[in-house]
């Protein structure tokens, strides 16, 4: 997950005054890459609820524990968010505002995913400054079906819906990405 979809997930947790950083920390750190918000949120009602739990998961819990306390560092150090007297953290007015933007900044449709015969492969380089586009592409690929087969190369037999192609145009994300249908596979033999 990148990091800057990261601070999205700390910020939006934090706003909310009913949700538990550990469980958050947890969900996130045991995701896998590229996961969708409905995916996180998923796996931390799991660990919540005590069935979501298992030995690989506390392995990588701990493995990624110091990258998720420097980004927390990162917040505070930033003034995104600060502890409280009890030790607790929360957003400052700078973090909720900075919340608000990065939601402004993105389309928030869910698209449902549905099935075609024809092979789609979405290909895109999208500058490093504009990230958060590049994240919120991979979430909206992987929500509609999309297997990762490098970061930036995406394939599934999957319908585009024509609102994420409008969407793609409103981030002016369009000289960025290449979509390819693919009718007939298998029609090259490598050699050897």
């Amino acid at each position: 997950m990148a990091r800057g979809e990261i601070t999205k997930r700390i910020l939006e947790h934090l706003t909310d005054a009913s949700a538990d950083i550990a469980y958050l920390f947890a969900a996130i750190i045991i995701s896998p890459y590229g996961a969708s918000g409905k995916q996180i949120e998923r796996k931390m009602w799991e660990l919540r609820e005590g069935t979501g739990r298992n030995k690989s998961d506390l392995e990588r819990i701990k493995r990624k524990q110091q990258s998720f306390y420097s980004t927390l560092y990162r917040l505070q150090r930033q003034g995104f968010i600060k502890k409280t007297k009890d030790r607790n953290l929360t957003a400052t007015i700078l973090g909720k505002e900075k919340y608000k933007k990065i939601l402004k900044r993105l389309p928030s449709r869910s698209h449902k995913p549905q099935r075609d015969d024809s092979l789609k492969v979405v290909i895109f380089d999208i500058p490093e400054k504009e990230k958060y586009k590049r994240d919120w592409l991979r979430d909206q690929l992987q929500d509609l079906g999309f297997k990762m087969l490098q970061k930036s190369v995406w394939i599934g037999r999957r319908k585009l819906p024509g609102e994420f192609m409008e969407d793609i145009r409103d981030l002016k994300l369009l000289p960025y990405v290449e979509i390819f249908s693919v009718i007939k596979t298998g029609s090259i033999q490598l050699t050897k």
